[in-house]
């Protein structure tokens, strides 16, 4: 648990140096969860943050079918508690890797990773 939120941090610390919003970290809706909830100019972007303590793993490829769905949940319920969805969102990826469980290594940010369906909008909202 030490070492997703120290990933967060970082992940957090990245966006914020390339001019995006932090709105709220670690938002929960039952045993779902969102790491990063942002903004990005126009762009509601939900970021999914993996910390890694070896080159050998991937964390892109560790969101795999049943994680996407929890992370859908989780961004469906976020939009339908929102007064007005946003016209534009996305989903991130960011992979933080952490060298001998002390020092922080790369970041690697994957945008605009496929979650939602192409015509998504959460349930009773319409995007104006």
């Amino acid at each position: 648990m030490r070492i997703g939120r120290f990933g967060e941090k970082r992940a957090a610390n990245h966006l914020r140096r390339l001019g995006w919003k932090i709105v709220v970290c670690g938002w929960r809706n039952g045993r779902d969860e969102i790491d990063i909830v942002a903004r990005d100019g126009v762009n509601l972007v939900f970021v999914e943050v993996k910390t890694r303590t070896s080159r050998d793993s991937d964390g892109y490829v560790a969101v795999n079918k049943r994680k996407k769905r929890a992370l859908s949940r989780a961004c469906s319920a976020y939009m339908e508690k929102m007064e007005r969805p946003p016209a534009h969102f996305r989903f991130d990826i960011i992979e933080v890797e952490m060298l001998n469980n002390t020092v922080a290594g790369e970041i690697r940010h994957h945008q605009g990773v496929p979650l939602f369906a192409r015509h998504f909008l959460p349930r009773g909202k319409r995007r104006e």
